[in-house]
């Protein structure tokens, strides 16, 4: 499945791990640890670990997103310890204006304040024996050797089958559209199956968005595509389907578009 991949730098297992490592650091700040680059917003990230480790309870039992969520492990600090341990300003709702003295002296904040307290909840995240994500590549870069065989997808599918369509020959559509023969009548063999199974018109939308990607990374030709490892991870999604769509299920295109965009933005934080 797609959202199994989305986590670009982590395997589950690792997510499991630290999710185990950091009881009480909670979701949203966990997410923020595993990628302190990431320019979107850390919730779309607590929510794909979420999905993780609901899935992990049900298998296992074990409630690790309840761990990871729990007050248990949370302090309770004055307003100055706050400041001093997080380098931040109080959270809003526990604001006190101090005031002065009549010497015009500030008032001691703990002093006057001694039973406002400020909950603080684990501040160091604990990596471990796992690689943290200052020091780790991408897996999406790590999981690809430069063999890696992946379709080519550049021709004009859509036009092959509206010539076909037309009544033109196979090798009337190699002259025309100056395509290699042998090209042209693999696919189209394909295609025409494809179209008995009822399945060519979703086949054509995956080709389409698949290869809209590879023009958005500015490839140019099959080689560059096969050097570049963010397209080496949609061909690692989608190829299956692509070489017979009748027996694989068709990837969500939401969910594709998604898994694109997050492996761009993973690769160029590296």
């Amino acid at each position: 499945m797609i959202g199994d991949c989305v986590l670009a730098k982590y395997t589950e297992e690792e997510i499991i791990e630290l999710a185990r490592l950091n009881p009480g650091f909670g979701i949203r700040r966990m997410a923020s640890e595993l990628y302190p680059r990431r320019k979107t917003d850390a919730n779309e990230l607590a929510s794909k670990i979420t999905i993780i480790l609901k899935e992990h309870e049900e298998e296992i039992g074990e409630d690790l997103f309840g761990k990871l969520q729990s007050t248990e492990y949370t302090q309770m600090v004055t307003e100055n310890e706050y400041r001093r341990i997080t380098g931040k300003n109080i959270p809003r709702g526990y604001g006190r204006r101090a005031g002065r003295n009549r010497g015009g002296q500030r008032i001691n904040r703990d002093i006057r304040h001694k039973m406002t307290m400020i909950p603080i909840p684990p501040q160091e995240f604990n990596w471990g024996e796992i690689e943290p994500a200052e020091s780790r590549p991408s897996h999406i870069e790590k999981k690809f050797k430069p063999e890696y065989t992946i379709l080519n997808l550049r021709f004009p599918f859509s036009k092959f089958w509206e010539m076909w369509m037309d009544g033109h020959s196979r090798g009337e559509i190699n002259r025309e559209l100056e395509i290699p023969y042998q090209a042209v009548q693999k696919w189209l063999n394909r295609m025409i199956i494809f179209d008995e199974e009822g399945t060519l018109d979703e086949w054509l939308e995956v080709v389409e968005i698949v290869t809209w990607f590879s023009k958005d990374r500015g490839l140019g030709s099959l080689e560059e595509e096969r050097d570049d490892s963010v397209m080496l991870f949609i061909h690692s999604i989608v190829d299956d389907y692509l070489v017979s769509p009748g027996d694989d299920e068709r990837p969500d295109l939401k969910e594709l578009t998604e898994a694109y965009r997050f492996a761009c933005e993973a690769v160029e934080n590296e």
